[in-house]
């Protein structure tokens, strides 16, 4: 067991969590990684601290204009020499064993392509929290779109076989934003299946929450990028005819609650009427 592992980490302003989550990395109990750092336009002292982990010989650092997340993890991609891919985020945390048993459990099947386990939620200092999340491995794509809290679609939680992401092009979307997370496992779906790690103790990861989450605050922009997401789901034909109705009345219940949060009132009631149209029982039913 000694395939390298490529971990492509983009960074924009996480001067407040990247050296935490390098040191997550660097104290892995599987040494055979590089890492990749792709600085997308920092404005803070992100450069600064990961310049002083250049000494080594581990880490590749890159520097680009700010161009999103999804592209600095593409290019990253292509940087990566790795067996295997992690697409970790700036402020998450890998527990000790996390890459040790992912790969294990990988060599071991032949039948996975990627691999998680359960995720733990921290706060913003670190500190663990209650909730619990199963990372999405099977029934991808209706877990997917009841958008169910227990089933987490953190990128940083899989461990991917590399050879078959580049086979396949299997990419972020680079019009996306938060969206692009679920977006990309969804493809992914079409051509390998994903396993869970039952046994995972010291090998989760660390999921911060924190005021700074793309997908926790709720503005134009964000059901902007979801109504492109929900767009580009439906011209992939991804959804199973016998869900199809089920799904839509979810897409534009929640384009709608969104809207109304925001008072934006008349594409509210808009997206209100199709679910409506979709689903008029389970509408009452939800709005009671």
């Amino acid at each position: 067991m000694n395939s390298l592992v490529s971990i492509i980490i983009p960074c924009y302003n996480g001067e407040n969590y990247i050296a935490q989550t390098i040191q997550s990395v660097l104290n892995q109990s599987y040494r055979n990684f590089e890492i990749i750092f792709i600085n997308d336009g920092s404005t803070d002292s992100s450069e600064q601290i990961i310049a002083s982990y250049l000494n080594d010989v581990r880490v590749k650092y890159y520097y680009q204009l700010n161009q999103g997340v999804s592209f600095s993890r593409n290019y990253g991609l292509t940087q990566a020499k790795g067996e295997y891919i992690l697409f970790l985020d700036a402020d998450d945390i890998l527990e000790n064993d996390f890459l040790k048993w992912r790969i294990l459990f990988l060599q071991n099947s032949s039948y996975y392509t990627a691999c998680c386990t359960s995720i733990q939620i921290i706060n913003e200092e670190g500190i663990k929290q209650s909730t619990m999340n199963i990372g999405v491995h099977d029934n991808i794509i209706l877990k997917i779109f009841n958008y169910q809290f227990s089933y987490a679609t953190c990128p940083s939680n899989f461990l991917f076989k590399r050879k078959i992401l580049i086979e396949n092009n299997l990419l972020f979307n680079t019009h996306l934003s938060s969206s692009a997370d679920r977006l990309f496992l969804l493809e992914c779906s079409q051509y390998f299946k994903f396993g869970l790690i039952y046994n995972d103790y010291n090998a989760r990861l660390l999921y911060r929450l924190h005021n700074n989450n793309m997908s926790r605050n709720i503005s134009i922009f964000l059901l902007k990028d979801n109504r492109n997401y929900f767009k580009k789901v439906l011209e992939l034909n991804y959804i199973p005819y016998k869900d199809k109705k089920t799904l839509k009345f979810k897409i534009y219940y929640i384009l709608s609650g969104g809207y109304y949060k925001l008072q934006m009132y008349r594409l509210s009631s808009f997206y209100a009427v199709f679910s409506i149209f979709v689903n008029p029982i389970k509408f009452i039913k939800q709005i009671k």
